[in-house]
């Protein structure tokens, strides 16, 4: 199954230099498929050039990631959930 998102996802980075030195980033922008934009004229270029990257594996591995973290929360949620239904008191 290949996932793609039919929109275009442009990265408007016109305070790129100002964001990293203030707060900085997890993981760097190249590291993602899509196009960046610094400028007016470069956002109003890349809104106007067809989609021509591919997402489909950034995609599967965020969908991946966000599936994978909500069941473990789950599945948390359900033994701590069943743990605390399941203690006695005794006096």
């Amino acid at each position: 199954m290949i996932l793609q998102i039919p929109e275009k996802i442009i990265l408007y980075t016109y305070d790129k230099e100002e964001y990293f030195q203030n707060r900085g980033i997890y993981v760097s922008l190249d590291e993602f498929p899509f196009p960046q934009a610094a400028t007016v004229d470069e956002l109003i270029e890349a809104i106007n050039t067809p989609k021509d990257y591919d997402d489909s594996e950034f995609i599967k591995n965020t969908v991946l990631t966000t599936v994978r973290t909500q069941l473990r929360e789950s599945v948390k949620e359900y033994f701590s959930e069943s743990r605390s239904q399941t203690k006695k008191t005794y006096t």
